[in-house]
């Protein structure tokens, strides 16, 4: 039976929606079938593998600090806690959250007016890509601030194309955090800074040239009180548990108590299950580049701030 006209135009008017979820879901299962056991993630080396994904967990999670938290700064803690949170390997958790973001980064798109063509061609490039894929699977780290980056751009783009303010605050706020994220795991904050800038930058745009009234603009103070929210909390957490004022690894409070830290573990002693002994520690000086700085003072048992390489490190 030939379909009335009515029904045609329904067919009509729905199937290039129909057309782009089934392009999206056939790419996430090739994707999906794709992956293989030798597909895990690490972090730049053994040493790393063993101490930081044991330890990153003690970051701001409502764990104590302990012992060599900080000898690496976490860039991760939301892996460990989904990781653990949801039982399932930690590669899963990490292409999941890969995809995820990117299909928030292409839905987000899509709405802004990008063309079906322009969406499958980026959803497939950042699924596909060589150096995606290898980013996601070997560079831990980097696979966070990619996915967290991803997620930022997806909800400004929601924010834009919302139609209702409760919708572009939601919106706006989780930029907001996201920013926050990016600016205390970043080891380069320039990333995080040229978001907010970007923000910072729409916001006087639409104050000085249309209204403090404009509804973009009541909508963006989420975001900044998201992002402001997140970064003290965890300065108040370093204040808590360091006795200091910093963000992370690399202001000169958190370092130096994470150097204590460090000094006072006793040898043989286990942490979370691994075993710290002489070797062990010799090993975390020679692969963790901010800490290889200090070796010879670690191992001479001198105050964080009476070597010449540690002042020059933290001055250049």
């Amino acid at each position: 039976m030939k379909p009335s006209r009515a029904q045609q135009r329904s067919f009509d008017k729905t199937d290039p929606d129909l057309i782009f979820w089934v392009v999206v879901l056939a790419l996430l299962a090739i994707r999906l079938v794709s992956w293989s056991s030798f597909q895990v993630p690490r972090v730049a080396h053994p040493v790393d593998d063993m101490l930081y994904l044991k330890l990153a967990q003690n970051w701001y999670w409502g764990y104590e600090y302990d012992f060599l938290a900080f000898v690496r700064r976490p860039g991760f803690p939301l892996w460990i806690a989904l990781w653990r949170f949801f039982g399932i390997p930690f590669a899963i958790v990490q292409q999941t959250a890969y995809a995820a973001s990117l299909f928030l980064l292409v839905l987000a798109a899509r709405r802004l007016g990008a063309p079906r063509p322009v969406a499958f061609a980026a959803f497939g490039l950042g699924l596909f890509h060589p150096l995606a894929i290898g980013v996601i699977l070997r560079v831990t780290p980097d696979g966070l601030y990619t996915i967290t980056a991803q997620c930022i751009l997806a909800f400004l783009g929601f924010w834009l194309s919302s139609r209702t303010a409760k919708s572009r605050c939601i919106f706006s706020a989780l930029a907001g955090v996201g920013i926050g994220l990016l600016v205390i795991t970043r080891d380069e904050q320039i990333v995080a800074f040229g978001f907010l800038t970007v923000v910072a930058c729409i916001f006087l745009t639409l104050r000085f040239f249309h209204s403090q009234h404009h509804p973009l603009v009541q909508s963006l103070v989420p975001c900044f009180a998201a992002f402001a929210v997140v970064v003290i909390l965890v300065i108040l957490a370093n204040k808590r548990h360091f006795g200091v004022f910093a963000i992370g690894e690399f202001t000169s409070g958190g370092f130096s108590s994470a150097y204590q830290a460090a000094l006072s573990i006793p040898q043989e002693k286990e942490v979370k299950g691994v075993a710290i002994t002489a070797l062990g520690l010799e090993q975390v000086y020679l692969h963790s580049p901010s800490w290889a700085l200090l070796a010879d003072s670690m191992r001479s048992g001198a105050k964080p701030w009476s070597s010449g390489r540690t002042r020059k490190f933290f001055h250049r």
